[in-house]
């Protein structure tokens, strides 16, 4: 058995119960019921523990997914020229359009936005399949391969 800090927590949580059961004496009742209680918090104390193991998971999971959409992404962009662009975060209700044409970006293609977002457009154009990463570093990397490069960037809610 690995000794990690959740068995530690849980082994002392019944020398603690049959303690407090060797020193009720005859008291049984109140000892059951106090048992009950203990076993009951346990049990929640348990599920909240994995879920934040699951979510735990799930972010580092999302982080890889995301880091990797980067390196090939579209950076959506929003407004006119080059005055007045601005980087929206991509949302699940916006079409994704190409600038030039006006036209939905093809099903499959992955999208990016400044903020960490990335997300797989389908057949109408919006984003499904979103991951997000909190790597500053290759969100910064695909903001600098922009470098004003507006004609050919896909817009959000089909602005020209």
């Amino acid at each position: 058995m690995e000794l990690t800090p959740k068995t530690i927590i849980y082994g002392v949580s019944a020398l603690g119960t049959v303690a407090s059961l060797i020193g009720s004496g005859g008291n049984m009742g109140n000892s059951l019921d106090a048992l009950n209680r203990l076993r009951a918090a346990n049990q929640q104390e348990m599920v909240t523990s994995a879920e934040l193991e699951r979510a735990e998971a799930s972010r580092k999971q999302q982080t890889v997914i995301a880091n990797s959409r980067y390196k090939a992404c579209e950076l959506i962009v929003a407004g006119g020229g080059k005055q007045k662009i601005t980087f929206p975060a991509i949302n699940p209700n916006t079409i994704v359009t190409d600038r030039n044409t006006g036209t939905p970006l093809v099903r499959g293609t992955t999208i990016c936005d400044a903020y960490g977002n990335t997300a797989i457009l389908n057949e109408q154009g919006k984003a499904t399949a979103f991951a997000f990463t909190g790597d500053r570093n290759a969100v910064q990397i695909r903001m600098k391969r922009y470098r004003g490069g507006l004609y050919a960037q896909p817009v959000a809610g089909g602005q020209q």
